[in-house]
C-alpha cells in the first residue's frame, strides 16, 4: 500500500505548508482562513495530494501559532483566540510567557494526537 508520505514531494510539500502556516500565524491581523484564501491560487499548478497536504499543513499551523501573539502581545490573529488573550496575556504579562507558549503547544499537540489513529488508514487506503 502506498501512504502519502511515501513521496518525497509529499513531504515537501508539508514541510513547505508547516513553515508557511507558521509565518502567516505569527502575523497578528491574518487569520488561517485568509492564509488559505491567499495561497489556494498558486497551488493549481501542484499535484492534488501535494496540495491538500500544504494546505492542511499550512492551516493547522496557521492555528496553532495564531494563539503566540494573542498570547503574548494581546492582539489575536481571528476571533477564534479571543479566550488566549483573556487567560494568556495576562500571564505573560506578569513573566509567565514561557509557560504560556508551553501550554499552547502542548495543548495543541496533546489535543490532536487522539484522531490521528482513526484517521490515517481512512487517508492511506484512497491514495
Amino acid at each position: 500500500m502506498i501512504t502519502p508520505f511515501d513521496r518525497p514531494d509529499a513531504l515537501v510539500g508539508l514541510a513547505a505548508g508547516s513553515l508557511i502556516g507558521v509565518i502567516i500565524g505569527l502575523v497578528p491581523g491574518v487569520s488561517a482562513r485568509a492564509a488559505l484564501l491567499i495561497i489556494t491560487p498558486f497551488l493549481l499548478g501542484l499535484p492534488p495530494l501535494v496540495a491538500a497536504i500544504l494546505l492542511v499543513a499550512m492551516h493547522a499551523a496557521a492555528q496553532v501559532s495564531g494563539t503566540v501573539p494573542a498570547a503574548l502581545f494581546g492582539a489575536p490573529t481571528s476571533a477564534a483566540e479571543a479566550a488566549t488573550v483573556i487567560n494568556g496575556y495576562p500571564l505573560s504579562l506578569r513573566g509567565q510567557a514561557s509557560r504560556v507558549v508551553g501550554v499552547i503547544l502542548g495543548s495543541s499537540a496533546f489535543g490532536g494526537l487522539p484522531p490521528r489513529p482513526c484517521l490515517l488508514p481512512r487517508v492511506c487506503c484512497c491514495w
